[in-house]
């Protein structure tokens, strides 16, 4: 299919159909478990979307406990994790998705996407005056530290959670040879969620612009000056 042969529909009745064979083609491939985590994820993704903007509109910066908590699902990052299975065609038990070390493993490779969109992000952020919703940001205001301290704990924070991540998939219990298996390719799906969240970051000139490539060579951000009102995209996407 080719870009000119896609419509996008402009009526209501237009989109409902749209997402009506949005909806059948993914309960062709997706189980009942599967589907559960991925409408609750949708729902808590909206949910906290809205918290984000009013919280913004509050100008009000949270505590590093409740912004994890919060960037951990106005990420999207565990929206996406959902379509892992569908890709995968698998439908994990809720007894796997609930046990204490298959979530140590799950929830960290949340948070090294989290924090590592954060701190690339942050630059392009600060510059448009919305980095409220960034750990760069609420580290420098709760633990008073300068923006090259909180950069430094944020490599620190990613290591542990790197060996979290590794660490953990050793201490997994059995489910048996079927299940171990499928447990095992999710995993590596979360492992290639992380991999090609660094690895885009640098492809894309979204952070650093032209000058991506430095970055990623020096490891060195020049801070971009503030941009007036009028020169910022109302509707960027800061995520």
């Amino acid at each position: 299919m080719t870009k000119e042969s896609v419509s996008v529909p402009s009526s209501p009745l237009g989109r409902l159909l749209n997402y009506d064979r949005f909806r059948a083609r993914l309960m062709r491939i997706y189980g009942p478990k599967a589907t559960a985590r991925f409408l609750r994820n949708w729902e808590t993704y909206c949910a906290s979307v809205i918290t984000e903007a009013e919280l913004r509109e509050q100008e009000k910066i949270l505590d590093v406990d409740a912004f994890i908590t919060l960037r951990r699902e106005n990420s999207a990052v565990r929206l996406c994790f959902s379509l892992i299975e569908y890709c995968l065609g698998t439908d994990l038990s809720d007894e796997v998705f609930k046990h204490p070390v298959f979530l140590e493993i799950y929830w960290a490779a949340v948070d090294l996407i989290c924090w590592a969109n954060d701190i690339y992000s942050y630059d392009m952020e600060q510059s448009k005056g919305i980095s409220g919703n960034n750990i760069v940001t609420v580290l420098m205001k709760n633990r008073h530290m300068t923006l090259q301290e909180a950069s430094d704990h944020i490599g620190t924070h990613y290591k542990e959670l790197m060996d979290c991540f590794i660490s953990a998939q050793a201490r997994l219990p059995s489910w048996g040879a079927s299940v171990d298996s499928e447990v095992a390719r999710y995993i590596q799906g979360l492992g290639c969620w992380v991999k090609g969240n660094l690895d885009w970051s640098f492809e894309t000139q979204r952070y650093f612009g032209v000058q991506h490539l430095v970055v990623k060579e020096t490891l060195l951000v020049t801070l971009r000056p503030s941009e007036r009102p009028e020169e910022l995209d109302s509707d960027s996407d800061i995520e």
